[in-house]
């Protein structure tokens, strides 16, 4: 049998040595495939978010990003204890925009300089706290 992987919609597909090198089509989305001739066994990159099933020749690199989803591909099994400490370390920092930025506007006599700084660190914040809602939610 020889595996293959539907470039429309990403399905795992199974056919005969026989046909390899014909054009079948796939019975979920109907998009026409030639069927590879039998290779070394590919390995195969799940999406864990969308599930889309991305093939990787031998010898090639792993992709990047989800071509349907964008979900992050390059993450292992390990990627959940770097996600805790990533969570951590932007916690943190957005805790010192908010303390350090704080007492330092206190200190500004400039109101121009107090006003763009304070605009400067509402909008670090913001992106702190986006990052930190993307990890959290993964």
């Amino acid at each position: 049998m020889i595996e293959c992987v539907c470039t429309g919609c990403g399905s795992k597909l199974k056919a005969d040595e026989s046909k390899a090198g014909k054009t079948a089509k796939c019975p979920k989305c109907g998009q026409s495939i030639v069927i590879p001739k039998a290779q070394p066994d590919m390995e195969v990159v799940n999406c864990p978010n969308c599930g889309r099933v991305h093939p990787v020749p031998p010898g090639a690199k792993r992709p990047l990003f989800c071509r349907q989803c964008g979900q992050d591909l390059q993450q292992d099994d390990t990627g959940a204890k770097g996600r805790g400490a990533k969570i951590a370390l932007l916690s943190i920092l957005l805790a010192c925009v908010f303390l350090l930025g704080g007492f330092g506007l206190m200190k500004l006599e400039n109101f121009a300089v107090r006003t763009v700084m304070c605009i400067v660190l509402i909008l670090v914040a913001g992106v702190l706290a986006f990052m930190l809602s993307r990890l959290r939610s993964k």
